[in-house]
């Protein structure tokens, strides 16, 4: 029903010779309109996956460099028992 009330007015303010281009134009905008969301909706996916992969590869850093700095506290500590236990009593 509103359909049909808005066709009715632009039928009157733009006249019967004008309204197929309106509706052409009008036609080509919402096209557009679609087409421009679809690929800023690519665009921001992309974007998106991007950062996760980056969080990602900074964790698998901090985790990687957690280990390093794990192991190299052990070998420091075997270090020390080595040292300690070596030397001769007196």
């Amino acid at each position: 029903m509103e359909l049909l009330l808005i066709l009715i007015i632009a039928l009157i303010i733009f006249g019967p010779s004008r309204l197929p281009e309106i509706g052409a134009a009008l036609g080509r905008s919402i096209r557009e309109f679609r087409q421009m969301s679809q690929e800023l909706t690519t665009e921001l996916s992309k974007e998106l996956q991007a950062a996760a992969e980056a969080a990602k590869e900074r964790e698998r850093a901090e985790e990687e460099k957690a280990e390093a700095q794990k192991t190299e506290a052990e070998k420091a500590e075997e270090g020390e028992d080595d040292a300690t236990g070596s030397v001769p009593a007196g």
